[in-house]
């Protein structure tokens, strides 16, 4: 991801089955797991924090990028990449490299690409409904 929320670029590279994202409150696990749902095309209304796309964008820049890269079980990968523009809320997808066939370039908060990213989702299995972050407190001092 770059320019996304805390993150000016940074990589991450989960496993194959469930992952944790473990670190001290304000590190940015919740941007992680943002990234990731905004990367696959859902709308930033249900992540509970910012409804517009725009707003995920790092202060001071115009424009976010986020690529996500699924391993399949033929062996193959699927590369998805959101370029987000603070401007208007615009976002344009790739599909390993390629805008979606048959589906304009340029989409505002996901909608015009919404069934394609969908029915791509739905064979890729990935699961969001159960992302859930918690953060790490040390234990109170006695004082």
């Amino acid at each position: 991801m770059k320019n996304f929320v805390t993150y000016t670029e940074a990589e991450f590279y989960p496993g194959p089955n469930m992952n944790l994202v473990i670190g001290p409150n304000g590190s940015g696990k919740s941007t992680i797991v943002c990234a990731i749902c905004l990367g696959l095309g859902y709308r930033p209304d249900v992540l509970g924090r910012a409804t517009a796309v725009g707003d995920y964008v790092q202060h001071g820049k115009d424009f976010a990028e986020i690529e996500i890269e699924l391993a399949q079980e033929n062996g193959q990968s699927v590369v998805v990449k959101r370029k987000i523009k603070r401007d208007k809320n615009q976002s344009t997808y790739y599909l390993n490299g390629f805008t979606p066939p048959l589906y304009p370039t340029r989409c505002t908060d996901g909608k015009a690409n919404k069934t394609h990213l969908q029915k791509s989702r739905n064979s890729w299995r990935v699961s969001t409904s159960k992302l859930t972050t918690c953060g790490i407190y040390p234990p109170p001092t006695s004082e």
